[in-house]
């Protein structure tokens, strides 16, 4: 529902299509591919000591007509281990719209949405590739709004009915940034009429408000979660409020990023539903949570970026040292043909995905 308003609304505000905008099919193309070598070194029996090296191979093929395009392909999921066990390989298939002001994609989606840690970790952003429904992405004067809706599960015997649904909108004025994040999880019951459950809910509230400045990001914050069980002992919202704060500096191939938490512990279910419900970072289970990243280029181009990444997290119960090197090369038809012309190009996705 939320997404389908969002959609409504943003298509009606959406620039009309010109009748200068070539209408002839055109072929679509691209190809995104990632290798990343993960060291997880301490942490509690949430967070074992981990190396995780995986690839993530993501090819797509479609048809666009004006603004309108039908999309196609596959992401490939796979840890390097000797059997090559564990792989994951997940269709993507969806309708997307690209206007002036907004973007809407439907189906199963290729999962490019950055969204904070306390509701996607890395494990998360790592082992989910697509995204089940609905993405929406507007900008208009300063006003930027976001939207999503995740069927995660659907309802068989075994396994529980599943979603999420959020809504993230920010206005960008000079230096200044405010900015508001909804989102809700629902977890139902599965079909196994013996099985007594109760309906889960998840739903947390994020403002925060932003600097922005050359090369310096900040921003202080609220995060508030809302946590039900619809069993009879637990019918009333369990309300988690917490502060945050957080800050970036970049200065030429090199980033160090801050985040921090304190407040009551997140995620009060994590032990009876772990990952089903709850996709946030775990290190929010703790009533205290620093995390600081030292991100470096070491080199980039149009289409390829290599980065590496030390990862220091302390919380009020254990510390952890983490290491990550990740190779990402993107390309695609846009790219081809700025290459071939000979001017460049600059591709939205350099940024390291993971």
């Amino acid at each position: 529902m939320v997404c389908a308003a969002v959609v409504a609304t943003a298509a009606a505000a959406d620039t009309p299509e010109p009748d200068t905008l070539s209408r002839s099919p055109q072929l679509l193309w691209s190809v995104d591919f990632n290798a990343v070598l993960h060291n997880r070194e301490g942490g509690d029996k949430m967070r074992k000591h981990q190396t995780i090296f995986f690839t993530h191979l993501t090819p797509q093929v479609g048809l666009q007509v004006g603004r309108h395009s039908v999309r196609g392909g596959v992401t490939w999921y796979q840890p390097m281990v000797n059997n090559l066990s564990g792989y994951k390989i997940v269709p993507t298939a969806y309708y997307q719209y690209n206007g002036e002001n907004v973007d809407v994609a439907v189906g199963m989606i290729p999962a490019t949405l950055e969204l904070p840690l306390y509701l996607r970790s890395d494990s998360i952003k790592f082992e989910q590739p697509v995204t089940r429904g609905a993405v929406v992405n507007y900008h208009n004067s300063g006003h930027a709004l976001d939207a999503w809706l995740d069927w995660r599960q659907l309802q068989t015997r075994h396994r529980r009915e599943s979603f999420l649904t959020g809504l993230r909108y920010s206005y960008t004025h000079k230096w200044l940034k405010p900015e508001m994040i909804v989102e809700y999880d629902h977890l139902a019951k599965n079909a196994d009429p013996q099985e007594f459950q109760g309906v889960i809910d998840h739903l947390v509230v994020a403002p925060r408000l932003g600097f922005n400045f050359p090369n310096l990001e900040a921003g202080v914050g609220m995060l508030m979660s809302f946590n039900r069980d619809r069993h009879l002992s637990r019918r009333q919202w369990d309300c988690r409020p917490g502060v945050t704060a957080d800050v970036a500096y970049t200065w030429r191939w090199l980033t160090v990023k801050e985040q921090f938490y304190a407040g009551k512990v997140q995620q009060p279910y994590y032990e009876n539903y772990g990952s089903e419900l709850y996709w946030g970072d775990t290190w929010y289970h703790n009533k205290m949570y620093s995390r600081t990243d030292v991100i470096a280029t070491i080199f980039r181009t149009d289409y390829v970026n290599f980065t590496a990444q030390l990862s220091l997290h302390a919380s009020d119960k254990c510390v952890a040292f983490w290491q990550q090197v990740s190779a990402r090369f993107y390309f695609d038809n846009k790219l081809w043909k700025s290459h071939r012309s000979g001017k460049a190009d600059t591709n939205p996705l350099l940024n390291p995905r993971f």
